[in-house]
């Protein structure tokens, strides 16, 4: 199975419903009300097909984009290409990207990027590094599939698409004890005629809000919200993402 390998070419195909203006201007939102310094250029991890990318830019940042997957940052530069955006792209695991050549005043990582992180020692690792590469005042703000989300919407549960040009299977299992999720997705996409199948396998950690805080602690990060939703409120049991908003 990949990791968002041929997935890449129909991720945007699949996620036409989110609305990735509204996000990277929440994102907008948190950077300007989270007390941190004025931020200029943005580090985004996880970018992906550059769809919050392409918007931060677009808001009038500068931003690095960083993804592990080759294909994923194809898509991204097709798309900012397309309108004649720039964007410095980065083909790296986040996990050992070289921070000290990078001096970005904010780190953003959208759409659960974290939670593919499932060693928590990785993690704290990979804030302390955040921290070190921001300067004081700098700002981290992330999003993360919540702890409830991943064991209950998700959980041991199966979701099927089926459209004209494409279908899939997605059957999940949750494991208690490591308190992650598995999720095995078997695609059919139409091409030419001919529905081609491929697979992938994701898997993700459900962290506790109690459990990212004290990470961020432990990285020397001075104040720290964990807001639920798309609001500006604290996170609840129920809040099924949750954005963390970190100043150094």
């Amino acid at each position: 199975m990949q990791f968002y390998g041929e997935f890449a070419h129909y991720y945007d195909r699949l996620m036409e419903d989110v609305d990735y203006t509204a996000w990277a201007e929440h994102i907008d939102s948190l950077i300007k009300q989270s007390g941190g310094i004025d931020v200029k250029n943005i580090l985004e991890l996880g970018c992906g097909t550059g769809s919050v990318t392409k918007e931060l830019v677009r808001l009038g940042y500068e931003v690095t984009g960083v993804d592990i997957s080759e294909e994923m940052l194809c898509e991204a530069q097709k798309k900012l290409g397309d309108e004649n955006l720039k964007s410095i792209l980065l083909c790296s695991d986040m996990r050992n990207l070289d921070f000290q050549s990078l001096s970005p005043d904010c780190v953003v990582c959208a759409c659960d990027g974290f939670n593919y992180i499932t060693d928590e020692d990785d993690l704290l690792r990979l804030f302390c590094g955040i921290y070190d590469t921001l300067p004081e005042g700098g700002v981290l703000v992330f999003d993360l599939s919540s702890f409830y989300k991943l064991s209950n919407v998700l959980g041991d549960n199966t979701f099927t698409l089926a459209e004209d040009d494409i279908a899939y299977i997605w059957e999940n299992y949750y494991e208690p004890d490591a308190e992650t999720v598995e999720m095995e997705i078997t695609f059919f996409a139409k091409t030419n005629g001919l529905y081609k199948r491929f697979e992938e396998y994701h898997i993700q950690k459900a962290y506790r809000n109690e459990t990212i805080k004290a990470m961020l602690s432990a990285s020397g990060f001075r104040s720290i919200k964990a807001l639920g939703d798309f609001g500006m409120e604290d996170a609840s049991e129920r809040s099924e993402r949750v954005f963390f908003v970190c100043v150094k």
